[in-house]
């Protein structure tokens, strides 16, 4: 899986109280699906180690069959941004912590 990101949001994802946050927030799903043994079996935990790409306005992601254009709009929180999927007609708002 690569992780994409703007430069805001790779900032956000290295500091321990976002670290710390992004666990927590993720065991307490688990728990109320009661899915808690996925922990057991896979890696989930985030960690200040995680790299990947750091994207920003007018980017493009070639997906094969589809390309997604990505836009920054900071509003929720300074690290938002868009991806735009134009084959489809679909926007992907991702606010905070998200992956594509």
């Amino acid at each position: 899986m690569e992780v994409y990101a703007s430069e805001r949001g790779w900032e956000i994802l290295r500091m321990d109280k976002a670290i710390l946050t992004i666990n927590e927030f993720s065991q307490n799903v688990a728990k109320r699906m009661q899915r808690e043994g996925v922990y057991s079996t896979y890696d989930l935990e985030w960690r200040n180690d995680i790299s990947g790409r750091t994207i920003r306005e007018g980017d493009r992601i070639d997906l094969g069959d589809l390309e997604v254009s990505i836009f920054e709009i900071p509003g929720h929180s300074s690290c938002s941004i868009a991806a735009y999927v134009p084959g489809l007609k679909l926007c992907f708002p991702l606010t905070g912590w998200h992956s594509i």
